[in-house]
């Protein structure tokens, strides 16, 4: 994503009371917006966004060698 489409849509939009922002991507490094977004937290230390991580690898095997061969989450494909 353009970094000028984050900072002057998505970011005013979000000073908006209620406003909810659907972010969906691959995983990504920690220079990906997503995944910044996602560690943010405010001075009291909770999280900024209430988030919601859908995985279709467990954890077991995110520490495999292989996560992409994982097959125990193929129930939460809808």
């Amino acid at each position: 994503m353009d970094t000028k489409v984050f900072y002057e849509v998505i970011v005013p939009l979000l000073e908006v009371e209620a406003t909810a922002l659907i972010c969906i991507s691959t995983p990504q490094d920690d220079m990906n917006f997503y995944s910044a977004m996602f560690d943010m937290h405010l001075p009291d230390g909770s999280p900024l966004f209430v988030t919601l991580e859908v995985s279709l690898v467990c954890d077991a095997c995110k520490e495999s060698d292989h996560p992409e061969r994982c097959p125990h989450m193929t129930d939460e494909i809808p």
